[in-house]
């Protein structure tokens, strides 16, 4: 916490703000260890002034050694600019709606000049702290264990939309506040489309299956991609996996603090070598508090790994009305690359007669 206040408080100085408010639940989480969807902060340089329904009060409690819990209304608000005396307040752009900025000039002096950023406290949560990091090691032993208990579920007849929400109750049931995402369950064609919705198709033999999943634990998210094949696999199917499962492989093993993210992309694209153009999405992103995070690893990223930072490595190739394989993992690197994902992704394990 002190360590986010004091870039956060050198960030306003350089800027020449005095202060930042703050009204998405991703931030105001990270900045207080409380969530809310309700709720909004003010950042100030000599103090942090959370602001809650009274409702929410009891709740916040344990949060008053670190900073001040406000009723939130108007007047309470006014108070707080002028005994901060701010004169510039700045904001997230795309955290703000237009309503929410028109309320936010009416309940502000019109003297205070509201200024508008963008990339604030993305880069900022980045590199994770250790608390964070046990964190993402938690949610991501979560994921390995639902497809644990997912694979006796998958049966002749069972139907995307009923294994996804099957898979959903098990997270929950293990813990899990809520999936990171919508779960990707793909059979058969479906699997050649990265972001299928799941659907009522159901399951046949000799039919290849994709899952994407992830799930929010202690408001820390997972994804992991694991493909299976049910049934006898024809060729195509088990060279497309090891030549998927070698690309994710061989990025892993370059990966390094400093080295520029479209590196590890690079490396992907040149095992796929005549594959490539099959190869469609970036090869990852960061995680943390969002599924979507810095840093983003593709052919275009201006980001550069550094140790502690926690991301997704995700090769995939996808053969229109065919089929499609993608394998994820979510890795942390620590001058080593560490894969938090445990779960198999031996040929020999995906193949279910």
């Amino acid at each position: 916490m002190l360590k986010v206040t004091n870039k956060l408080l050198e960030f306003l100085n350089k800027k020449g703000l005095d202060a930042f408010f703050v009204n998405n639940p991703e931030n105001i989480f990270y900045l207080t260890g409380y969530w809310s969807n309700e709720a909004c902060l003010i950042f100030a340089k000599k103090n942090i002034y959370l602001f809650v329904s009274p409702l929410e009060i009891k709740n916040c409690e344990k949060l008053k050694k670190n900073l001040e819990i406000i009723e939130f209304n108007s007047k309470n608000f006014q108070i707080i600019i002028k005994k901060e005396k701010i004169k510039t307040l700045a904001y997230k752009k795309n955290h703000l709606t237009v309503s929410n900025f028109e309320k936010l000039q009416k309940i502000t002096d019109k003297k205070i000049k509201l200024k508008g950023l963008e990339n604030v406290f993305t880069p900022l949560r980045t590199q994770k702290t250790e608390q964070e990091i046990k964190k993402l090691k938690k949610s991501s032993q979560l994921a390995d264990k639902v497809l644990e208990k997912t694979i006796p579920l998958i049966k002749i007849g069972v139907s995307e939309k009923k294994l996804a929400w099957k898979i959903e109750k098990i997270g929950r049931e293990l813990g899990a506040k809520k999936t990171s995402f919508d779960l990707i369950v793909a059979f058969d064609k479906n699997t050649a489309t990265p972001h299928h919705q799941a659907s009522t198709k159901k399951l046949t033999k000799n039919t290849p299956i994709l899952f994407d999943i992830g799930f929010s634990l202690d408001n820390y998210c997972s994804d992991i991609t694991r493909c299976f094949y049910f049934g006898a696999p024809n060729e195509q199917w088990i060279n497309t996996y090891k030549l998927v499962q070698k690309a994710q492989k061989e990025s892993k093993k370059i990966i390094k603090n400093n080295l520029p993210c479209t590196e590890a992309h690079k490396k992907a694209v040149e095992i796929f070598d005549k594959q490539k153009k099959y190869f469609t999405h970036s090869l990852g992103h960061g995680i943390g508090i969002e599924v979507h995070e810095l840093p983003r690893i593709s052919d275009k990223s201006e980001d550069i790994f550094k140790n502690n930072m926690t991301f997704t490595v995700e090769p995939g190739l996808y053969f229109e009305n065919n089929f499609g394989i993608r394998i994820e993992d979510t890795c942390l690197l620590q001058d080593k690359l560490i894969t938090l994902n445990k779960f198999t992704k031996k040929i020999d394990d995906v193949v279910l007669n």
